[in-house]
Formats: structure tokens, sequence, C-alpha cells
């Protein structure tokens, strides 16, 4: 909802996904992806803590791809 953006609730959804992934389902890591041109997702996803690390294909379309490894593990 747009009245909503802009007020770090994203960020504070992933940063919140990516703990429990790691401490509480104890992933190796975590991935995401969004299209290029999806900026606001892609810092989302790099103030989590995930890093950018390839371009893919997905639904005929090209997607960036990032990673966050459990540093558990």
């Amino acid at each position: 909802m747009a009245e909503f953006w802009g007020k770090g609730l994203a960020t504070e959804m992933a940063r919140a996904i990516v703990k429990a992934g790691f401490e509480h389902l104890g992933l190796e890591s975590i991935v995401a992806f969004t299209l290029p041109a999806n900026f606001a997702s892609r810092r989302v996803m790099e103030k989590a803590g995930l890093s950018y690390e390839r371009e893919i294909t997905w639904a005929a379309m090209p997607h960036v791809f990032y990673r966050l490894k459990n540093p558990a593990r």
C-alpha cells in the first residue's frame, strides 16, 4: 500500500525474516530476486544484508539475484 512506502517497514520485515531463517530454521543462505529496475526492492534486500550475486532469467524476464550466507555456518 503506497501510504506505507518509505517508512522502513519492508526493511524491518526483511531483517526479521533473515533472522528467523538463520536462527530458527538453520538455513545455509537466504536468496531473493527482483526486476533490475525495482530499486526500492533492491535497497530493501541490501539493507537486510543480502548482496547482489548475478543476473538470472525468471518467467522469461531478466531479474537480479541476491544472497546472504548464514555467518554461523
